[in-house]
Parts: C-alpha cells; sequence; structure tokens
C-alpha cells in the first residue's frame, strides 16, 4: 500500500510531484526508534481501574445510560472492570466502532461570557463514556510513543507534557533580541488557528497516527466512528431526534471534533511533521518592492504563508538538496 511505502521511506510517486512535497512526505517518515518500540497499545485492566478511580462524575457524556459514575462504581469490582475493561478492548484491536459509540450530542457553550450569537459559540461534541476513553487511550499511548522516540518537532509545545506556554513565549521574545543584536532579517507568524479540530483531514490523520506507532486497526476503529457518527444538536427545548450525519449522508464527515479525548495528542502529531518539514530546507527570497535591489530570505518558512505578507512581491522557491 502506498502508506506504507511512506511510512518506510521507499514511496516513489507515480508522477512528478513539487520538490515540497517529496520533503513533506520524507518527514512522514516512521521514525528508527518508533520501528524498534513496536505497536503495542493494549488497554490493561489497571489503567483502566486506574483511570476509573480518578474519573470526575461531573464531567458530561452522550445520554446513554453509561456515565463516569457508573465507569466509577464498576473500578471498585475486579469482576466488572475486567468485562468493561474487555468490552472497550474489543473495538481497538478489531478495528470496528460500535453501534452505540457512533451516537453523538453537539453541544454549544459559552466562548464567552454572555455572548450568546451562534457565530460565538463552541461547539463541544458529547461521546459515549466508553468510547471517549478509548480514544483517550491511544492518544496517551501515542504520545508516550512519540516523546519515547524523540519524534515530535522541538518547536512542539502543545499536547506535550513538561512544556508551558511561558517557555514558549520566553524563546520567541530571545529570538526577536537575537535578531536585533545581529541586525538580522527574519519573519514570525502568531497564528490562532480557527476551527482546527474540525478541519483536520482523516487520511493526514491517520497517517501521521501510524506513523507514531498507532496500529492500523486501532486507527480504523476511530476514524470508522467519526466518518459514520450521528450528531444531534442539543438546543434550549432538549434533544431532538432529527440528526445529521452517519452512513446515510453519502459523504463521510471529516474532522476530530472538540470533546474527543484523542484530539490534542492527534493535533500535535498532525502539525509535527509540518514543522519538520518546514526547517528541511525550503527557502524562499522575496523582493520587496520599495527596495528592488534587496531581497528577503525566509528559510524554512511554509510557502503559504509568504502571500500573506507580501501579495505583489516576486517570489523565488529553491529547495536544499
Amino acid at each position: 500500500m502506498a502508506s506504507n511505502a511512506v511510512l518506510t521511506g521507499v514511496c516513489e510517486p507515480y508522477r512528478k510531484i513539487p520538490l515540497a512535497e517529496l520533503a513533506l512526505l520524507d518527514a512522514l517518515k516512521m521514525p528508527d526508534k518508533l520501528a524498534e518500540i513496536g505497536q503495542d497499545m493494549l488497554l490493561s485492566i489497571e489503567e483502566y481501574v486506574a483511570f476509573g478511580k480518578k474519573a470526575k462524575e461531573n464531567t458530561s457524556t452522550y445520554p446513554d445510560g453509561l456515565s463516569f459514575s457508573t465507569m466509577k462504581a464498576g473500578a471498585t469490582s475486579k469482576l466488572i472492570a475486567n468485562i468493561e475493561c474487555r468490552l472497550t478492548r474489543i473495538p481497538l484491536k478489531a478495528g470496528y466502532a460500535p453501534s452505540r459509540w457512533k451516537n453523538c450530542l453537539d453541544v454549544m457553550i459559552l466562548k464567552r461570557s454572555g455572548v450568546t450569537h451562534l457565530g460565538s459559540l463552541r461547539t463541544v461534541v458529547l461521546f459515549s463514556v466508553d468510547c471517549n476513553y478509548a480514544f483517550k487511550h491511544i492518544g496517551r499511548k501515542m504520545m508516550i510513543n512519540a516523546e519515547a522516540a524523540k519524534a515530535l518537532a522541538p518547536e512542539q509545545y502543545g499536547s506535550r507534557k513538561f512544556h508551558r506556554a511561558t517557555d514558549l513565549a520566553v524563546n520567541k521574545s530571545l529570538t526577536y533580541d537575537i535578531l536585533r543584536q545581529r541586525k538580522q532579517m527574519g519573519a514570525v507568524c502568531s497564528n490562532d488557528a480557527k476551527s482546527c479540530y474540525d478541519l483536520i483531514g482523516h487520511a493526514q490523520a491517520a497517517m501521521t497516527m501510524r506513523r507514531m506507532g498507532v496500529p492500523k486497526v486501532a486507527v480504523g476503529c476511530i476514524f470508522t466512528m467519526l466518518q459514520e457518527a450521528i450528531h444531534r444538536v442539543r438546543t434550549g427545548y432538549g434533544d431532538p431526534s432529527d440528526s445529521y450525519g452517519g452512513k446515510p449522508s453519502g459523504i463521510p464527515m471529516h474532522g476530530i471534533c472538540q470533546g474527543n479525548e484523542a484530539g490534542p495528542a492527534i493535533w500535535a502529531v498532525l502539525s509535527s511533521p509540518l514543522m519538520i518539514y518546514r526547517g528541511r530546507g525550503v527557502l524562499a527570497f522575496i523582493s520587496l518592492p520599495h527596495f528592488p535591489n534587496r531581497r528577503c530570505g525566509l528559510w524554512g518558512m511554509p510557502l503559504w504563508m509568504i502571500p500573506i505578507w507580501y501579495k505583489h512581491c516576486k517570489v523565488e522557491v529553491t529547495m536544499k538538496i
């Protein structure tokens, strides 16, 4: 398969593609350390019991009869915990999504206090409690693998242990200081991605998850559930019977949904290859319109950002071989 060829680094495109795309494919190769670590992400009873005991009962879930209260109560019995753990483990090992997991509830909450305009609300998706725990387990194991193999980009600060936003802010300020002291040109894009979880493509996310050692069957379970999910929207009048999504819609929906416990980990492993690719040799020279004889070199910056800075500049792009 083409995905296996990309992961092993032996992909040969059937048509001529730009050098920048070849560099991105190279960044998607599975690190050697991850190949040695293996793909064992088995959910153990001890992990299930430990999570159940720490679960907060007031956390909202899809109203299907199960909740964090039932999970917390089940964790006190070895027999019940064993049964529940095995039932949660089966879909991840078999690669299918149970029909009960495919029911979701979209709840709109306030981003800012008192602002109730629809465009200013945040949509959070409520999943079944065992479904979301299975996703959380995969996300946690995936990040453990990634950290052990040092497969994440150094500038990836989000969704990682021992990384804080304040450290990133300090590093940015130090970068500014160095540029000033050396009188050196530079460019920074401070960007807050809009609806980033909802715009994640499943093919790209699945590839990057497998790059971090997630078994193919577990990836299939997660994205089968997301693509065939039946969504209902909670309103001020209650939960309606009408829904959207699911198999009858024909076209599967992408995105991983706000409220998905694996979401932060998926975003981290998806964005890291882009950062690694960015630093692998894309060099753009921008000819400034007001200084025709002076060119600004942007090393390692994404090409899609260049037109944002200078719409009318002449841009030359080269690739370091």
